[in-house]
């Protein structure tokens, strides 16, 4: 509900859908009963030799008697027969033989290999001769078993000229079956209709028969004596072969044997994914029917099939309705497609602006969306299984959507709003309602204390991870609500209004999905949305209530005192909502000083952390350590682990980082853990939160800059489009508010300086002069690399501010390229980080290649409307650069044997660096080749000392001409050693 719920009683609601449930089979199939899929599809395994001797010994002598070459090409692993044996053709009777003589000849064949088809002769007679193209006959010896037919039992034999070309065997082995039935005819005709509408005219084809039913099960063969009915039907009109258990009455085995034919196509339409974003997307669930008579419904992808009894054309009619969904334009006419098709058309049906509403068209699709949702979560959650009516475009009001206890109802553009119904986490918001009422039965739902309001809001955003619900609600495109909100509980300011309340909870669910993002990446919703919907069942009325169920639904080990797996995360996020959650009892700190950037050669990198325990437990001596890792953190580093000693001092541990050589970039956190299963790491939440970080071996300082001088900044760089707030150099003018505090500094960060760059300095108002509609940049000078190799640091103090929290960011970025392309190195976002403070920020020559036009660029940007104020400052810069070729490099220890690396970065554009090993002086050639061969570049020619090298190639040929995309070769020749890899330049 957006703005008022209007009330119905839980129970109305409950009974409308166990009404809708009552649906018939909608399709001639649904009457029928399937054989296991093994039986259907039996897996058929591809043996080689060795497995060919030990499944089949008869092979070795079938081949020395008359099969030389042959070979088992297929093996039934239920059945355990040879499906496939072929091989160089057996004569066995004359190219023109009669059929008489043909039987005779297959017959003596399989009689003499009956070892080879795993088969009793005595079991086999021939039913079929079947002639072929080209001289060819096929043979099938159906299978029975004491007068009776075996069904699917069978040896094949296949002939070209008279000779045996190919066997296969689907023999039923070890057959028991009791041929003395328990029921009688009568009562399998009975059994056979089971399920199939009544008509006094339905009867069997023919006297019903018994048979032996081997079915091929997962498990292995099952054997049935069953009866073989073919009854006929009249509603529906059909024959049906069916198989009863003649022993139990089983209902085994029911098809249609009459060849229907099928009307297929697809449901689609243009439907809005967010607000005049539209997407052809299928629609699900969607009711076809044929002139009235014949109806299918279409699944996931929009493909639907109808059963007709004649290959004629239909009149095919589509609607916005289906099994869980029914729209209603409450202004007009409803949504509907006549298309004329029958069998074998392509009959599509089609949804835009022609035929539909964009509110109708994403009422339909985005309520099924809901439901798919909850359904997914939920299995069990069947309350909202019925055709649901989505009443769009309603007048009798303006900006507003409601749940009426049935329904959801959606109100047309008025009042400076937009149509509703086109907004999908609005309609997700109101279906919300829905679930909360059935999940809360046979209580009212927590509409008072705004948690209904909260719940539908974070169901939208749990399927569609957006703070801002109702984007583009009015028609200025502003939302009604905005999950990065910091309302505080119990929401005294409020007034008792339940949307306000509920943002409360909303916002505090949201934080804590963030926070889970940060640690479960793509599986967030895998772990957040289950929480979420068990704490909902507690049915809680109060949001401090809601939080402690939400925390025991994490806890894993039935005590909630030592925290949950996810405490931090949902226990931070509801903290800034004022929402704090129980002291914990048990649990362990980890304190620790980050080393910085380690220039000089040493044997280590020694790390000193506090590590204190509370509560019940001790630390395990063996579980406090050090992570490290060079990798990036994608989620795919492997951490290495050190262990950590007691130092003898108070709660103190040590241990130390092996020497990683120069030009790494080092990630590393310390974590302790308790016997009793606690831990801690530092820095909080690492890795995923944050790490420590510094750089290895010797680096050159490219730039030092407290802003005191000009040292050739751009301010302002192609591409920026703000409006207001342009970056400056300048003494800043403070500017303070009373509801966020200082919103720019009245000082700079440099102790006796005065001078900072700043978004416009001249202080005013809390919100003027600020950065306003777009982005404004501050562009470093030029830096020359080409001779450095490893990691590069820029580190700085800033200043930010943004009255909408995680709105707009400044931005790191740096250039290879002169500023012609920006790779984002950093980002700072959050209106906490209005003071100064320290950042600093790593890359390597492995993503960006080092050239001679580096360049890093700060953006500060404005570009949400509902942003009031956004300011940045930045101060006391430095950048460095590892000097990976100064002495010392590489511990001082030359390379064992010639090694030329892979060029980083691969693919490149269009530049990219190729390091080489030399453990020896050499004659170096590097040359450069396109894919067929021809030489591109001569990228090196000279005498090179022992040690480790680069050469860089900027993608341009002998004559200074860019090369086009594709695989490129380069070879590193050195004396007598020699090595080529491939690169390809992507452009």
């Amino acid at each position: 509900m957006f703005l008022k719920s209007t009330g119905a009683a839980a129970l109305l609601a409950v009974l409308v859908a166990g009404v809708a449930l009552g649906v018939a089979p909608a399709d001639i199939h649904d009457y029928e009963v399937r054989l296991p899929l093994a039986h259907i599809s039996p897996t058929v395994s591809n043996p080689d030799e060795a497995e060919a001797a030990t499944l089949l010994p008869a092979l070795a002598d079938f081949r020395s008697r008359e099969g030389t070459g042959w070979k088992l090409l297929q093996w039934n692993d239920v059945r355990e027969t040879p499906a496939a044996i072929a091989g160089p053709a057996i004569p066995v009777v004359s190219a023109d033989a009669t059929e008489e003589a043909i039987r005779a000849s297959v017959e003596a064949f399989v009689a003499r290999n009956a070892d080879l088809v795993r088969a009793d002769m005595r079991d086999l007679r021939i039913t079929s001769v079947t002639p072929l193209r080209d001289g060819r006959q096929y043979v099938i010896l159906s299978q029975y078993y004491e007068g009776l037919e075996v069904l699917s039992g069978r040896v094949d034999v296949a002939l070209q000229n008279g000779k045996v070309v190919l066997v296969g065997s689907e023999y039923v082995q070890g057959l028991d079956v009791n041929r003395y039935p328990a029921l009688d005819e009568a009562a399998a005709v009975r059994i056979a209709h089971d399920g199939i509408p009544a008509h006094s005219n339905d009867g069997p084809e023919q006297s019903p028969r018994l048979v032996v039913l081997p079915i091929q099960t997962e498990s292995g063969m099952e054997h049935h004596l069953a009866w073989e009915v073919y009854l006929r039907t009249h509603e529906p009109e059909n024959v049906w072969r069916t198989y009863v258990d003649a022993h139990d009455g089983t209902l085994l085995w029911r098809e249609s044997t009459y060849h229907f034919y099928e009307i297929t196509g697809t449901v689609r339409g243009s439907v809005e994914e967010t607000f005049e974003d539209f997407r052809n997307y299928p629609l699900e669930d969607a009711r076809v029917t044929a002139s009235g008579s014949y109806n299918g419904y279409s699944n996931e992808v929009g493909e639907f099939s109808i059963t007709v009894p004649n290959n004629v054309d239909y009149n095919n009619v589509s609607q916005l309705s289906g099994r869980y969904c029914n729209v209603n334009n409450m202004n007009g006419t409803d949504a509907e497609i006549e298309i004329t098709g029958g069998p074998g058309d392509d009959v599509d049906f089609f949804y835009d602006g022609s035929n539909a509403l964009a509110s109708e068209r994403a009422g339909y699709y985005h309520t099924n969306v809901v439901h798919d949702w909850i359904k997914d979560l939920d299995p069990s959650f069947t309350d909202l299984d019925y055709t649901m009516t989505c009443a769009v475009e309603r007048t009798n009001g303006s900006c507003n959507a409601y749940w009426n206890g049935y329904s959801i109802n959606f109100y047309a553009a008025g009042g400076g709003c937009n149509s509703i119904g086109r907004l999908a986490d609005v309609i997700y918001h109101e279906y919300g309602h829905g679930i909360t009422q059935h999940v809360y039965y046979p209580y009212a739902p927590p509409t008072s204390s705004g948690m209904g309001e909260g719940f539908s809001d974070i169901d939208a955003i749990c399927i569609h991870p957006d703070p801002l619900v109702g984007e583009h609600f009015f028609t200025n495109g502003d939302p009604v609500r905005d999950a990065r909100n910091l309302r505080q509980y119990p929401g005294g300011e409020c007034g008792g209004q339940v949307h306000c309340l509920g943002e409360i909870l909303m916002g505090s669910m949201y934080k804590t999905r963030v926070n889970m993002e940060m640690k479960y990446g793509d599986g967030t919703s895998d772990v957040f949305d289950p929480l979420y919907l068990d704490a909902r069942k507690t049915r809680q009325f109060s949001q401090p209530n809601f939080l402690t169920r939400l925390l025991m639904a994490n806890d894993t080990d039935g005590d909630l005192t030592n925290g949950t797996p996810d405490w931090y995360e949902i226990c931070d996020a509801f903290a800034l909502h004022n929402l704090p959650c129980p002291d914990l009892e048990n649990y362990v700190t980890v304190s620790s000083v980050a080393i910085d950037d380690q220039p000089q050669d040493t044997d280590g990198y020694s790390i000193i952390a506090i590590v204190e325990e509370y509560g019940a437990g001790e630390i395990d001596p063996d579980a406090v350590e050090i992570y490290y890792t060079t990798d990036p953190l994608d989620g795919n580093a492997t951490w290495e682990v050190v262990a950590m000693e007691p130092t003898g001092g108070q709660d103190e541990w040590a241990g130390e980082i092996p020497n990683l050589g120069c030009g790494n970039h080092v990630k590393y956190y310390v974590r302790a853990e308790k016997y009793t299963g606690e831990y801690a790491t530092a820095p909080h939440l690492a890795p995923y939160r944050d790490v420590y970080e510094f750089m290895t071996g010797p680096f050159d300082v490219a730039l030092e800059d407290d802003a005191e001088t000009d040292q050739g900044w751009s301010l302002g760089w192609t591409g920026d489009d703000a409006t207001e707030g342009f970056w400056e150099r300048v003494d800043p003018t403070g500017k303070e508010s009373s509801v966020y505090g200082v919103v720019q500094p009245e000082d700079d960060h440099t102790a006796t300086g005065s001078q900072c760059f700043v978004t416009d300095g001249r202080g005013g108002g809390w919100f003027s002069y600020d950065v306003d509609q777009g982005v404004t940049s501050l562009v470093s000078p030029q830096f020359d690399w080409t001779t450095n190799q490893g990691v590069a640091s820029v580190r700085f103090w800033s200043f930010f501010f943004d009255d909408t929290p995680n709105d707009d960011f400044l931005r790191v970025h740096v250039s290879n390229d002169d500023g012609v392309s920006w790779m984002e190195i950093h980002t700072i976002g959050g209106r906490e980080l209005n003071e100064w403070t320290f950042n600093k920020t790593y890359f390597s020559d492995s993503e960006i290649t080092f050239t001679d036009q580096m360049r890093v660029r700060f953006t500060m940007e404005d570009i949400q409307e509902a942003t009031i104020c956004a300011e940045a400052a930045i101060d006391d810069i430095e950048i460095r650069v590892n000097d990976c070729n100064a002495a010392g490099v590489d511990d001082g220890i030359l390379p064992a044997v010639f090694r030329v690396e892979q060029n980083r970065p691969n693919p490149f554009n269009p530049v990219t660096a190729i390091r080489f090993a030399l453990p020896k002086a050499s004659d170096v050639d590097v040359a450069v080749y396109d894919a067929a061969g021809r030489k591109v570049r001569t990228l090196l020619s000279e005498p090179r000392t022992a040690g480790y090298h680069n050469v860089v190639w900027d993608g341009k040929d002998d004559a200074g001409r860019s090369v086009g995309s594709g695989v490129y070769y380069y070879t590193v020749k050195a004396g007598e050693n020699e090595a080529s890899q491939k690169m390809m330049l992507l452009k």
